[in-house]
């Protein structure tokens, strides 16, 4: 039988979803089993598990950008040319590549989207203008971010069918690391090419080995969503625990910031 929105609704519940909180989700559809109306049922169960007070977050990032290692201020030619073929029309209104769940709720009437050319976010409800701007192009997820709001507020992080790889809350711990890795994105602005620092992406490297030393410590609940092995963690609890593992680890096997 096909998932419902109430049953979705339900199983966010028993997992731990507050109602009137503010929730950021990263999600697979298909790990949920047939869904009953595909991904826009799914944004309507979240919206009903938060309730007309709770604000759903999602990113709704677009990987169009081209990125050099090590923080550099001034494009190679090639490089900018690549960066300047890959770019959207528009990177306001381009398609999330987040997942059919994000781009659902990108096409909701009301939702939100921060003002970030490649690593947007996205958000309905009534906190969604003080979560979404300002979103400074450098930095995208660092202190001065919707990511760093978030953890502030202490929002739920709701990993839906997807591993803690996809937690892209984790690139704001890893802006808080001095001598963690970095990178420059190249973005498109008119006739020329921004050089924007960000964070080197350590998502597949020490993200996995992050999750699960949090849930070690019985800091996060496990449960399922459907038929999708499903994780809920709380943002001001792994940002600084996730800061500290990185700083050790790093420190551990030598890794540095690129000049």
């Amino acid at each position: 039988m096909d998932l419902t929105a109430p049953r979705i609704t339900d199983d966010l519940w028993a997992l731990g979803v507050a109602s009137g909180g503010v929730l950021m989700v990263h999600a697979s559809l298909s790990a949920m089993g047939p869904v009953e109306g595909g991904a826009p049922t799914v944004v309507d169960a979240l919206m009903a598990a938060l309730g007309p007070q709770g604000t759903l977050v999602m990113p709704a990032f677009i990987n169009a950008s081209v990125s050099l290692d090590g923080i550099v201020e001034t494009a190679p030619k090639w490089w900018a040319d690549k960066a300047r073929e890959t770019w959207p029309d528009d990177p306001a209104t381009a398609p999330s590549e987040m997942g059919a769940i994000t781009e659902a709720l990108r096409q909701r009437p009301g939702t939100r989207r921060s003002a970030h050319p490649t690593t947007s976010v996205i958000a309905a409800g009534p906190q969604a203008g003080v979560i979404l701007e300002p979103h400074p192009v450098a930095w995208a997820t660092g202190t001065a971010s919707p990511f760093a709001r978030m953890t502030e507020m202490d929002a739920q992080m709701l990993l839906l069918g997807v591993g803690f790889n996809r937690l892209s809350l984790l690139h704001h711990a890893e802006g808080l690391i001095p001598h963690g890795r970095r990178k420059t994105r190249l973005v498109p602005e008119g006739d020329h090419v921004l050089a924007i620092p960000d964070v080197g992406d350590d998502l597949n490297t020490h993200f996995p080995a992050i999750g699960q030393a949090f849930l070690a410590t019985g800091q996060g609940r496990m449960g399922r969503i459907g038929l999708a092995e499903s994780v809920l963690v709380s943002a001001g609890r792994m940002v600084p625990f996730a800061a500290g593992y990185l700083s050790a680890a790093l420190a551990m096997d030598g890794t540095r910031a690129r000049p």
